[in-house]
């Protein structure tokens, strides 16, 4: 009987995962093979907007690497941020997959931990499935003592739970060679080199670091490109745009929030000045500083003139 209910209580908790996986239809996976499948670049971006969740940790960045698509100008630039928006679509499947295999391990480790299974050892070579047959069928005569306590079951319903049994093994042995062929042929490259999809978002200043003025950041930023640090330069110059934002009244300058917070802000200011465009500077940083895309004094030239643009329309402001 207790190896019965160590049966049952396998099947009950692994069909519980088994069911909730069921309802969760929506993968990166699938999302990113309608990516690829479609016709043209435009197509597939447009695939995109109705995965688009504005709840979403990583909404911003998403929608930002969307919107850089919508609005660049050349071929060159379109074709960058359709690789952009590929890359991450890649990285997300991965991630993705490989949280689903380690969460079927954990499970079978939790059903493991289930009191039912901390029994003592049987004396008896037949196998446990052996015994329990044995059990509902009343056929162990080594424990002829005992049988008139053992509930007897009809022989259609021993039948019926052999057949559930040897269905349920069938299930569990065709997932893990699923698992398994998606991790052969998908691999783990890619995992690692950005955050997941899931990964909550950071400021702009590392902890611990300190707040420097407007003028430090900009002196701060000619050191680091005459030394050829182009990324931390972008930044420098980035922080100092911020800085003059806040100067100016356009916009507070929060360093725990990112740079796409920071234009949410900055757009809906009733101060902001008229032809002032802060979108395309702030993909520019997402590039430069998150993807590791600065490696010349080129890249440091439009946050440069995004600042100079930026201090002369605002130097009537107080």
């Amino acid at each position: 009987m207790r190896n019965f209910l160590r049966i049952a209580a396998s099947i009950t908790l692994t069909l519980l995962v088994v069911v909730a996986n069921a309802f969760d239809t929506t993968t990166w996976r699938e999302v990113l093979e309608e990516f690829t499948a479609a016709k043209s670049e435009k197509a597939a971006v447009e695939s995109l907007k109705s995965w688009i969740d504005e709840d979403d940790e990583d909404y911003d960045r998403f929608n930002g690497l969307v919107e850089s698509f919508e609005i660049a100008q050349t071929k060159e630039d379109k074709t960058k941020s359709y690789q952009n928006l590929l890359n991450y679509l890649k990285i997300a499947a991965i991630s993705e997959e490989y949280k689903r295999s380690a969460s079927a391990k954990s499970v079978a480790l939790e059903i493991k931990k289930q009191p039912i299974y901390k029994v003592e050892k049987s004396s008896s070579s037949a196998t446990w499935l052996e015994e329990l047959a044995k059990r509902l069928k009343g056929d162990d005569k080594n424990e002829v003592d005992n049988q008139s306590s053992i509930p007897q079951f009809p022989g259609w319903l021993v039948s019926f739970l052999q057949v559930i049994f040897y269905l349920f093994v069938a299930a569990m042995v065709a997932t893990l060679l699923y698992v398994v062929y998606k991790l052969v042929t998908v691999g783990y490259e890619g995992i690692g080199r950005r955050k997941s999809r899931k990964g909550k978002a950071t400021g702009l200043l590392e902890e611990g670091e300190e707040l420097l003025s407007e003028d430090e950041y900009l002196a701060k930023a000619d050191k680091l490109v005459a030394e050829g640090r182009f990324r931390e330069a972008c930044r420098a110059l980035y922080l100092a745009t911020l800085l003059r934002l806040d100067t100016a009244r356009i916009a507070r300058f929060e360093p725990a929030e990112t740079n796409w917070e920071h234009l949410r802000r900055i757009e809906k200011s009733s101060r902001l000045p008229q032809g002032f465009v802060f979108r395309s500077v702030t993909q520019a940083f997402d590039n430069a500083w998150y993807g590791y895309q600065a490696t010349s004094a080129e890249h440091v030239d439009i946050f440069r003139r995004t600042y100079v643009d930026l201090k002369e329309l605002t130097k009537v402001n107080p």
